[in-house]
Formats: structure tokens, sequence, C-alpha cells
């Protein structure tokens, strides 16, 4: 199973589509996010849903899709950058009953879909209540309410692979509403088993086959944490000299982990001088 987004479109109709499917991506995340069942499978569809919403993306940007609130699942994170690169946690305790569904894990929650770009004027962010009695539900009612955007959206996840299945109207077209409910009743045949095991073009093959898919060209997906060294160092001098004396008096290094890739980054004393050379103390 190749990890990779597959965009498409249907010829002669306005409506755009994308398959995203991982594998090895899936497991990098997931072995460092050590969450028990189901918030594991709700962290893989949403890192499979960060891919599909990245299929959109006309500039260089990151997506990022957050669910955040008061039941045990306190924090869920999934991005997916334009060149395909993704990352995501899960916070939650680390003992559930097993049988808690989507509306008990996410009580109270909010959805945040955010697209940080190069430049500032590119940024956006959409917050809205988390409705829906599963995640594909929730962005489904996220783009109908915040977007007038026709969606339908398929997720799964399992210990080893992770899949999605996007299909939307294009902005602006109402024509075609018969081909619409049709190409969602063909959609909604699809099984997770399918969505799991088969590849993105015989996919599409097996559920329109009375339609003409073009190939909208497609991005590898791999597993990218973004931070570095560079970036912990300017967080630090934000933080200022004071804030870091106590950590350097007791423990000799002061240490930041990214909550991402458990990368550890450590600075000593002399470390911590150079960063702040030429400050006033």
């Amino acid at each position: 199973m190749s990890d990779l987004l597959q965009r498409f479109s249907f010829q002669g109709l306005p409506v755009r589509g994308a398959v995203a499917r991982l594998n090895q991506t899936w497991l990098a995340v997931r072995h460092r996010n050590p969450v028990p069942m189901p918030a594991q499978e709700l962290l893989g569809q949403a890192l499979a849903a960060s891919a599909l919403l990245s299929s959109d993306l006309k500039i260089r940007a990151r997506v990022g899709l957050q669910l955040q609130g008061e039941g045990p699942l306190k924090l869920l994170l999934a991005q997916c950058a334009s060149d395909g690169g993704q990352r995501g946690i899960a916070r939650c305790p680390a003992e559930l009953s097993g049988s808690e569904d989507f509306s008990a894990l996410t009580r109270a929650s909010t959805l945040v879909i955010s697209i940080d770009g190069t430049q500032t004027d590119q940024n956006y962010q959409g917050i809205v209540p988390l409705e829906g009695n599963t995640l594909a539900a929730a962005l489904e009612g996220y783009f109908r309410r915040s977007e007038q955007l026709a969606t339908g959206i398929w997720l799964v996840a399992d210990h080893e692979k992770a899949a999605g299945l996007l299909i939307q109207r294009l902005p602006g077209h109402h024509e075609y509403p018969e081909s619409w409910e049709e190409l969602c009743a063909l959609a909604g045949t699809l099984t997770l088993e399918e969505l799991l095991s088969l590849e993105a073009l015989p996919l599409l093959g097996r559920l329109f086959p009375e339609h003409t898919i073009l190939d909208g060209g497609s991005v590898p997906l791999e597993f990218a944490c973004q931070c570095s060294r560079d970036k912990v160092v300017e967080v630090l001098r934000v933080l200022g000299r004071d804030a870091l004396t106590d950590d350097l008096r007791q423990h000799r290094e002061v240490t930041v982990d990214c909550e991402f890739c458990n990368e550890r980054y450590g600075f000593d004393a002399v470390d911590i001088d150079h960063l702040f050379a030429g400050q006033a103390s």
C-alpha cells in the first residue's frame, strides 16, 4: 500500500474528489501516540481527513484539523502540508473502557479547520461546535454550514492503515442535483474494508463505473515534523534568560520535547549564554 493522496474529478460534472491512503505515515504517527482504542482509530481518521482537506490547496500551506473539548479526548490535532508532509497528536487518558463512541470521546468539543500559508494574508481559521456521530459527519456539517459546499466524506483506520474518500461539489455550481445525489449514493456503497484495501484508481472505478474519472494528480504522503533546533531557539529567546534559570540550576540543562515527533532538544549553560549574547542581563 502506497502512502498517497490522489485527486480526481468527474468528466462533465462540477464535482471534485480525493482519496487518501496511509500506511507508513499512519504507523509513524501511531507509534508516537500510544493512546488507547478508540482514540487511536479517531487519530488515524483525522490524519486521513487532513490529507483530504489539503487536496484543494492552491498555495504552499499546511491544513490543520483540531478537536478540543471536555470529553476523554482532550485534544486531537492532525496536519497535512501541501507537499504531503503529515503529523498528528492525540491527548486522552491512558486507559479507556473501550466502549466510548465518538460523541462520548469528544463531548462539548469544538472543530477547528486552519490553513497556515507562507504569508500572513494566506492564513485561515474556521471554528464551529462539533456536531455529528462520526468525524466524517462532523466535517460534512462543517462544509455545509461554513463553506456552503455539498460534501461527502468517508473515513476509516485500523492498527496498520488509514484511508479516506472525499467528493465535493465545486463552489457556485448547483446544476445537476440528480447527478450529485447519484454520486453520493454510489459512494455510500463503499465498505470500510474496500476503502482500506483497494488502491485509489481501482476503488474509484469500482464505485463509479458509469462515469469517466479524470486523474487530478497525486501527492506522496509521509510523516514529517516541522520542528527544528532553530525554531526552539526562537521560542527560548522569547521566554527570556530569567525563565530558563531554574532549569539550568536544577538540571544543568534546558530541554524541550516536540509533542509531534518526541525529538528532544537540549541546551546547556554555554548554549544559553550563546543564545542571549549581547543582550542586557
